[in-house]
């Protein structure tokens, strides 16, 4: 799985639960990253990427991550904005 398709599975994953977060275990056991075939290292890099530029947010910083998806990252994955890069690379252009 490219990080781009990586990335828009998190959100989607994140989508999915919402109101609720996950922590990292249950978000690599989601089952499309987990059919993937996603390593819980790629989606720890990928989820604190997504954190960085505010797509998701971190619940419990001072401890293992919990997150829950932003305002941004629901409207990236439902597309119900300008497409990010970061998020979508070139089929954003």
């Amino acid at each position: 799985m490219d990080k781009y398709r990586l990335r828009r599975a998190i959100l989607d994953a994140l989508k999915d639960l919402e109101p609720g977060a996950c922590s990292l275990d249950e978000l690599a056991l989601f089952p499309t990253l987990a059919q993937a075939g996603a390593t819980r290292e790629a989606v720890l890099d990928e989820a604190r990427g997504l954190e960085a530029h505010a797509f998701i947010t971190d619940l419990s910083p001072t401890r293992a991550p919990v997150w829950r998806l932003t305002a941004a990252g629901r409207d990236q994955i439902t597309q119900d904005a300008r497409l990010d890069r970061y998020v979508w690379g070139t089929l954003a252009l």
